[in-house]
């Protein structure tokens, strides 16, 4: 299904029919790696700014997609920029893990669902940059896609709203929007009025209010619809108790490990695989292996970075069952189906929500619609997550804490 790439370096313009022929085979149901939710919603965002909101208070360039939580929003951000040829896009986060993920998104993501061919990469990719400092808005004011931690915009932060030109992107994506305050969604609205405004959220509500008053969404999945529709995996949150650290450790490892082997034998055609997070922390990481390795020799490793290769070409092929990171979330790998088991054996801090919800997700990938497994997020109370889970449970429709 892959297109030809048009020669031309405006990439979201020039490519825009190119990608809006291929959303349209997938469509007429030629083969595809793009999700039909993800196509219907940028359509639907397509044809919400072509021809303005009816219902909308706010303005009709504020549009809201709402989709749950391993769904592929990113996708849709990238797809929005091809399919609205945009010139220039600002894309807000609300963490670095996030704006690190957009930027691969970018990157990757048209040519690992097929849109566009490999040997087409160069041509495709756009130019972005992640800004981590004032200095840096006027140095890369001409990538095609700057990516900014919004929480990097406020309090004693060298990063301001004010310091982003305010006429200088005509698509402005609001990531994860549902993180943000309401304070935050108002300052980005007023700083670019004239800007179509994109908010990707896990749900048009959080917390009994709606992410932007006076906004409808032009397009909406519920947590439940996703699940039914074979989109994602329904999750359960398994907390351990009892113990000292180390018994955290022992005691997550064995359970993960008792997971999979549940989902092997509920779904045989796949070899299930885990993955543990261990934040930042390299010798939590190797202690937590080196445990699994004890009762399970030779089924972990820890990958801490991309240069580590060779272990994320061993969990590739199956040749790993768990494998341990601390500072990745491994976003260079697109199939992520086998993975039905997350283990948290160490704290994630109240900051990080993000964080929390994209380890979660990286269990949610079905194998097939009909993928009879429900993901399993392993944990113990030692780590204190409790918040985390109550945050995932308000952006869903179900409780399945146990």
């Amino acid at each position: 299904m892959d297109c030809e790439p048009s020669s031309s370096h405006s990439l979201f313009i020039t490519q825009s029919g190119n990608v809006l022929k291929c959303l349209e085979k997938h469509q007429r149901g030629e083969v595809s790696k793009l999700g039909s939710h993800q196509v219907d919603a940028v359509l639907q965002l397509r044809s919400y700014f072509s021809t303005g909101s009816q219902v909308n208070t706010v303005g009709s360039n504020t549009a809201i997609v709402a989709l749950p939580t391993g769904c592929g929003s990113n996708g849709v951000a990238v797809l929005a920029a091809y399919v609205l040829g945009a010139a220039r896009v600002l894309v807000l986060t609300p963490s670095l893990y996030a704006a690190k993920q957009v930027y691969r998104s970018f990157s990757t993501f048209l040519v690992d669902c097929a849109v566009f061919k490999d040997e087409d990469k160069a041509k495709i990719v756009p130019s972005q940059s992640i800004i981590c400092d004032a200095n840096q808005i006027k140095e890369d004011i001409a990538s095609s896609v700057m990516i900014i931690n919004a929480s990097k915009t406020g309090g004693n932060s060298t990063v301001k709203f004010d310091n982003i030109p305010p006429d200088g992107f005509d698509l402005v994506i609001v990531y994860e929007a549902h993180q943000y305050p309401t304070a935050t969604w108002k300052q980005i609205h007023n700083q670019f009025p004239a800007s179509r405004q994109l908010f990707l959220s896990a749900a048009s509500n959080y917390k009994a209010r709606p992410i932007i008053k006076g906004v409808i969404p032009c397009y909406e999945l519920e947590h439940s619809e996703a699940i039914n529709k074979g989109i994602i995996r329904d999750v359960e949150f398994d907390k351990l108790t009892g113990g000292d650290d180390n018994f955290t450790l022992v005691s997550v490892a064995i359970r993960m490990e008792y997971h999979l082997n549940n989902h092997d034998t509920e779904d045989p055609a796949v070899v299930h695989q885990g993955i543990a997070l261990v934040q930042d922390d390299t010798s939590l990481a190797e202690a937590f292996c080196n445990m699994y390795n004890k009762f399970y020799p030779g089924k972990c490793a820890v990958y801490c970075n991309a240069a580590m290769s060779d272990v994320l070409g061993r969990f590739t092929k199956e040749e790993l069952r768990v494998i341990v990171i601390c500072s990745e979330l491994l976003d260079g790998l697109s199939d992520m189906s086998s993975v039905s088991v997350v283990g948290i054996p160490s704290p994630i801090p109240s900051s990080s929500p993000v964080l929390f919800n994209q380890m979660v997700a990286k269990a949610l990938q079905r194998s097939t619609p009909n993928d009879p497994v429900v993901a399993q997020v392993v944990t113990h109370e030692h780590c204190q997550l409790g918040r985390h889970v109550d945050s995932f449970d308000k952006l869903a429709d179900h409780r399945g804490v146990k």
